[in-house]
């Protein structure tokens, strides 16, 4: 839920049958964004490098000039620490690494309505809290904004457009697009962490793909609209969806909190895998190191 007060005290109270919550209101920070092109994301104990690989790529394919992370109490490293990392490695870039020690919710499970109907019921509210946060009081001034996680790597369009750009010239101020994984065709991650850049390929049967990512200009948004991970709800259409960006799902790329993402595939997997020709030059073209080599 949100409460949303018009003036008030500085300091809030909340009491309920949970308990008795007082909040210290925090100041809006939107003017460390204003007209940044911000790439947003909520990670937990992510190797570094790979945080560094996602924002090399973002920066140099997208033009990123900006980095919002909202790390979920990593043990690997604090907020303070990676964030400072991140500052030596992007000297030019705007980062803010923000500590969110939430419990991140119950993600999925099902239950019965009064019909006797399954539903399937998602609180994932350390990611919704995080989101909402970011929009109000970071990115209220920002020029637009790409939601995406650390296994992720957006696609330029085919003419090598900024999807930034896309969302700012866009009629709705948003653009919203799906993605593919890309695997390891059966040949496992080996005894080194892996990069993006060690994979390449994709699997051809896969139909499905993967749900929608977007970008958005914040000041497009009414207070009606909430950002969520796969779809800014209220303003996410026919119109806003895109054909010309995609992205890349790195199912190596894991810490497997979720679920054991890198079991290895039996070995008759690897014919239906396919090398993703744009995901790769595109690695190439943002300097990403790697030890991926088609066949």
């Amino acid at each position: 839920m949100e409460l949303w007060l018009k003036g008030g005290p500085p300091d809030i109270r909340i009491e309920g049958r949970l308990g008795r919550v007082e909040v210290r209101v925090q100041p809006e920070l939107g003017q460390v964004f204003r007209n940044k092109r911000v790439l947003f994301t909520l990670s937990k104990d992510n190797d570094v490098q790979w945080i560094k690989d996602w924002v090399q790529f973002h920066v140099r394919i997208h033009g990123a000039d900006a980095v919002l992370l909202y790390d979920n109490a990593s043990t690997a490293y604090s907020a303070r620490e990676l964030e400072a990392e991140l500052e030596r490695t992007f000297p030019g870039v705007t980062i803010r690494v923000v500590n969110w020690p939430f419990r991140f919710g119950p993600r999925v499970w099902r239950r019965r309505d009064a019909s006797g109907n399954e539903r399937r019921i998602s609180s994932k509210f350390c990611q919704a809290g995080a989101l909402q946060h970011a929009r109000f009081r970071f990115l209220q001034k920002a020029r637009s904004v790409l939601s995406c996680d650390i296994d992720e790597l957006v696609l330029p369009s085919r003419a090598g457009g900024s999807v930034f750009r896309a969302a700012e010239t866009s009629l709705f101020g948003a653009v919203h697009f799906r993605g593919r994984w890309i695997g390891d065709a059966g040949a496992g991650r080996g005894e080194q962490v892996p990069r993006h850049a060690d994979f390449a390929r994709y699997d051809a049967s896969d139909k499905a793909g993967c749900p929608l990512k977007w970008a958005v200009v914040p000041w497009r948004c009414t207070r009606a609209m909430t950002w969520s991970a796969h779809r800014v709800k209220g303003l996410e259409n026919y119109f806003t969806r895109s054909s010309r960006f995609a992205y890349g799902h790195f199912s190596e790329i894991t810490t497997n909190w979720k679920y054991n993402r890198t079991a290895r595939k039996a070995p008759s997997d690897a014919a239906r895998y396919r090398v993703d020709e744009a995901l790769l030059r595109a690695m190439q073209t943002a300097g990403l190191q790697g030890t991926f080599q088609p066949a």
